[in-house]
């Protein structure tokens, strides 16, 4: 190996979260803006979805104790 072209752990370091960086950013761009709700209870987005969609939570219940009942 020679000395002068091994990149040292720190510059590898800092290479990958500048990386890192980079891929979030694209990724924040891909979604798009960030909704108020983020901020806010609950932060679980499938608790979210429950909440706003009752109908679905009290089904999803029902086949959970269906399936507990039958075993």
């Amino acid at each position: 190996m020679n000395p002068a072209t091994d990149v040292t752990l720190v510059e590898e370091r800092q290479a990958l979260c500048r990386q890192l960086l980079a891929q979030r950013a694209l990724i924040a761009r891909r979604l798009g803006p960030v909704s108020e709700l983020s901020d806010g209870f609950p932060r679980s987005m499938t608790v979210r979805f429950l909440i706003q969609h009752p109908d679905v939570a009290v089904r999803l219940m029902g086949r959970v104790a269906t399936l507990l009942k039958s075993k």
